[in-house]
């Protein structure tokens, strides 16, 4: 076997020169890696945030659901109790099947003092309308008229 005629200075170091580039380019590369890592694992941790934020809404939604589902079956039963007739009148009734939402409610006017009787004791028209009792007895009515909706 021949033998290599040994290196000469200048060849080895050009050698470790290049090595040393060579290292100094992976740690550039390492670095910008790491520098990516980092920016992926902020990106991640936004994602988990928003994640979480978008789960409690969820569960207050679900909540906030559930308790107006429990408000309607309470105000579904309590208008259970009225009995809608035709003639514009509500009147409380006993314990009755709940009202079915297809009847539809007509109104009717109410009887009302003359304008001159009211005015003349210091009342308006709505004030002076008669107390009208219920036709079954129980005393309790509801006029559905609007004519004192503008007080309020």
């Amino acid at each position: 076997m021949p033998k290599k005629p040994p290196l000469s200075r200048t060849e080895i170091d050009n050698g470790i020169k290049t090595v040393n580039d060579m290292v100094g380019e992976i740690a550039v590369a390492s670095q910008l890696q790491t520098t990516g890592i980092e920016e992926i694992n902020k990106g991640l941790a936004h994602i988990n945030q928003i994640v979480q934020q978008n789960s409690a809404i969820s569960e207050e939604s679900a909540s906030s659901s559930l308790e107006l589902s429990t408000q309607s079956e309470g105000m579904r039963t309590m208008m259970s109790q009225f009995k809608f007739s035709s003639d514009g009148l509500d009147t409380v009734v006993g314990q009755q099947q709940a009202y079915e939402m297809s009847q539809p409610i007509v109104p009717r006017k109410t009887h009302q003092l003359e304008p001159k009787t009211s005015t003349a004791i210091g009342l308006s028209a709505v004030q002076a309308s008669p107390i009208n009792t219920a036709k079954n007895g129980s005393g309790k009515m509801i006029v559905l008229d609007d004519s004192d909706f503008g007080k309020y």
